[in-house]
């Protein structure tokens, strides 16, 4: 963090302006609202995150905890991907916000798209091959998790949307709507655990984290979608799911092949048949590797 902070210092410093150290009591009274409800989104984010480990770990012990958050680190590999795409794009945003509500609300659209694109099939593949993705990640003790992680990696899916809408929400100023629907999130995941966990153990809590992911993130698109006066769900995400299902059954019937392999051929099939319906044509894609 250390090390972060000095380059990041340095870069801003020789290609911007110097930083001057004051305080300036007017932009805090503009910026501290601002970003309280934003800080409290990690906060309850994080409260979410683990509340039901610990609710699981009460009821069930310690085994089912093990199983649950093997697959659930595997999981949260994944949602480093959209993370790391929203704050790559929030400056796009916040610029096109100023600027051009049109710009801003393309940018909405095909961001849902683009990470709709990846985040199905990758769902679909992981479903398929997730006893032998734990095989070779934690061995044979940790068999329990295949299961979580095919429900989990559903959660991942819905993360891959629901990031870049709530960001969207930042930055055209409605932070507080993501403040109430994590708080909200939390009650339902307790409530869904407490329910679950006695009937399903850790499947219930796997059950859980995904149905809690969905309805806070039906609520965000609600919002943004209001908001914004778009809607980016369209006909080519109809085709994108179909592509998926068939990788996914490709997938499926050479799943005993090596996984390395199996991978290559599932992504070969599924670019394959997105160029072959134009849902990527060639100019889009050049267009896209430019940006």
């Amino acid at each position: 963090s250390i090390l972060n902070f000095c380059l990041v210092f340095v870069i801003t410093a020789g290609k911007f302006a110097k930083p001057k150290f004051e305080i300036d009591w007017n932009l805090w009274k503009y910026l501290i609202p601002a970003a309280i409800p934003i800080g409290l989104v990690t906060i309850l984010a994080t409260i979410r995150a683990n509340v039901d480990t610990v609710i699981l770990s009460l009821m069930k012990g310690d085994d089912p905890v093990g199983w649950y958050n093997a697959g659930l680190k595997l999981v949260k590999v994944l949602e480093l991907i959209p993370s790391m795409f929203t704050l790559a794009l929030f400056p796009v945003m916040v610029d096109f916000y100023k600027t051009s509500s049109d710009s801003l609300r393309m940018v909405f659209r095909k961001s849902i798209e683009y990470m709709f694109l990846l985040a199905v099939p990758i769902a679909v593949g992981i479903t398929v091959l997730s006893h032998k993705i734990v095989l070779i990640i934690w061995g044979a003790e940790f068999s329990q998790a295949a299961p979580v992680l095919q429900i989990l990696v559903w959660r991942a899916a819905i993360f891959f949307l629901s990031t870049v809408t709530c960001w969207c929400l930042y930055t055209i100023n409605k932070q507080k709507i993501p403040m109430y629907i994590y708080a909200s999130g939390i009650i339902i995941n307790i409530v869904l655990n407490l329910i679950l966990i006695p009937v399903l153990s850790y499947i219930g809590t796997a059950v859980t984290t995904v149905t809690t992911e969905f309805i806070m993130a039906a609520l965000l698109f609600f919002f943004a979608f209001r908001s914004l006066g778009v809607n980016p769900f369209h006909s080519r995400m109809i085709k994108i799911t179909i592509a998926s299902l068939l990788m996914g059954t490709i997938t499926w019937m050479i799943k005993d092949f090596n996984v390395v392999v199996v991978v290559l051929i599932s992504m070969i099939f599924y670019s394959a048949v997105l160029f072959t319906w134009r849902v990527i044509d060639y100019k889009e894609l050049k267009q896209l590797i430019k940006d």
